[in-house]
This record gives structure tokens, C-alpha cells and sequence, in this order.
């Protein structure tokens, strides 16, 4: 004889969201102290991503030599943390306008996506710098 009772799914996790009270104050004076730094290195990246792009626009070089190529490629290398940035301080802005716990969150969640750009091409650039030290020395 077999059990055919079925047994019901377990229940979602109920998930507390902490109210801007619970939260320490000294959180919000941290995110409020980085805002304008991280806003200022973002508008930095935007500035000299554009800057190298213009430099290989204007060359007097064909539109798709190597040269050209490799500074919009490195002009999107400075455009692409400029971006993750940006958001960031959106975030923290948004986070310092309407405290809780769902705006930290999100201000969390912006950061950890610049790092991971950041390491993951940190990381890149180490790899690429051995491999030319190694083609270099042979």
C-alpha cells in the first residue's frame, strides 16, 4: 500500500524588512559622508572617458585603425565604472531621501556590482600584464 498524501510545499521565508528607525544613524552619516566623493570620481570617469574618446575621433588616423579601436575600447574601460558610480550615488541618494531597509539594500547591491567590474578587471589587466612580462623576457 503506498501513501498518496501529498505533502504541501513549505512555506516562503517571511522576510522583515527593517523600518529607517531600526537602522543606526551612524549608517546613514557613512552614506551621506561618501555621496559626493563617489558623484565626483563618476562625473571624473565621464569626463576622461570622454576625453579619450575624442582622442581617437580626432586623430589623423583611418576611423578603424588599430589606434582608433583601442581608445574607443579603453574609453568604454572608463565609461563603464563611471556608470556603475553614478548608479551608486543614485542610490545612496535615494537611500538618504526614504530611509529602510529595501534602499540600503539597493545601495548594497550597486556597490557590489562596481566591485565586481572592479575586480574582474583588475584581474584582466594583472593576467594581461604577466603575459607580456613573460613574452617580453623570452
Amino acid at each position: 500500500m503506498s501513501d498518496t498524501t501529498a505533502i504541501p510545499p513549505a512555506a516562503p521565508p517571511v522576510r522583515r524588512t527593517a523600518r529607517a528607525e531600526e537602522l543606526p544613524a551612524r549608517l546613514f552619516a557613512r552614506l551621506a559622508a561618501s555621496r559626493r566623493p563617489v558623484r565626483v570620481v563618476s562625473i571624473f570617469s565621464f569626463v576622461v572617458a570622454i576625453l579619450v574618446f575624442a582622442a581617437g575621433a580626432f586623430a589623423d588616423r583611418p576611423l578603424w585603425s588599430p589606434f582608433v579601436m583601442l581608445t574607443v575600447f579603453y574609453a568604454c574601460l572608463w565609461l563603464t565604472p563611471a556608470i556603475y558610480l553614478f548608479r551608486y550615488s543614485r542610490a545612496i541618494d535615494h537611500a538618504l531621501s526614504s530611509p529602510g531597509a529595501p534602499a540600503i539594500e539597493r545601495v548594497l547591491r550597486q556597490q557590489l556590482r562596481y566591485w565586481r567590474f572592479a575586480g574582474g578587471y583588475a584581474v584582466v589587466h594583472l593576467l594581461l600584464m604577466i603575459a607580456t612580462a613573460i613574452k617580453t623576457s623570452l
